[in-house]
């Protein structure tokens, strides 16, 4: 299925989750948001995504 993460389409396997989306990105400094709603990181394994929705992921960025 097809899903815009930080405005760059992505194609995901139906039944995906955030928690899916980010399993290569630490949980910690992780932000996400789904359709414009913020997304808190205990939700993100039963969040599951739908054709066409929107994810924005921010990471924290360490150092000066």
């Amino acid at each position: 299925m097809k899903i815009i993460v930080n405005n760059q389409p992505r194609e995901i396997a139906d039944g995906s989750s955030i928690a899916d989306l980010l399993a290569d990105k630490p949980a910690e400094g992780t932000a996400t948001a789904l359709n414009g709603n913020f997304v808190k990181r205990e939700l993100r394994p039963t969040t599951i995504l739908q054709e066409g929705d929107e994810i924005v992921i921010i990471s924290a960025a360490y150092g000066g």
